[in-house]
């Protein structure tokens, strides 16, 4: 698969912490990514085994689990975020799956939580990033998805979007230009 050659550039720098905002001269764009799930390699059997080698469990959300996701969220990515993985938690089943290592939660990823079928928000402590964590808890997000006989899922906001292009197939199918005006009151 060829990479535009915006994505090329932030790849071969290895730009792991890339927005998912482009710049462009005029505007910033965020942009959506789809996924045809029945596409995609959604299995994690052996990325969870390689994983329980280096102390860490993957699996759904529990209750007990709210408050240290919803630390971790805030941590990473503000009380938005903290915001969206608690309603994870107001589902059945609950739509939010964590990473833990040494009784702590370390990853987290939600689905569903913005809207039906919606990636997102996903996020990993950084002393934990680069071992694979987030492409298991992306996966088996989706695969929740597909699941519930859906076929197709969004992931909002993403970035860096080569990471999911790599993963899981996805392509871009949405992109927004926020805009803003000063009113006088």
């Amino acid at each position: 698969m060829s990479l535009p050659p915006k994505l090329r550039h932030a790849n071969a720098n290895n730009n792991y912490y890339a927005k998912s905002v482009i710049k462009n001269k005029d505007r910033n764009s965020i942009v959506n990514m789809a996924v045809r799930l029945e596409r995609a390699r959604l299995d994690t059997e052996k990325d969870e085994a390689r994983l329980a080698t280096l102390g860490v469990s993957v699996r759904q959300a529990v209750p007990e689990d709210r408050e240290g996701a919803a630390d971790l969220a805030q941590q990473i990515g503000g009380s938005g975020w903290r915001r969206e993985v608690l309603d994870a938690f107001t589902y059945d089943p609950i739509r939010l799956h964590v990473a833990e290592r040494a009784g702590r939660i370390v990853a987290f990823a939600a689905q569903d939580v913005v809207g039906p079928t919606l990636f997102g928000p996903t996020g990993t402590d950084p002393a934990c990033r680069c071992l694979g964590i987030g492409t298991v808890l992306l996966k088996r997000c989706l695969g929740d998805v597909l699941a519930r006989g859906l076929h197709r899922a969004e992931i909002v906001a993403a970035g860096p979007l080569a990471y999911y292009m790599r993963a899981v197939e996805a392509h871009i199918s949405r992109i927004f230009w926020p805009f803003e005006k000063t009113l006088r009151s």
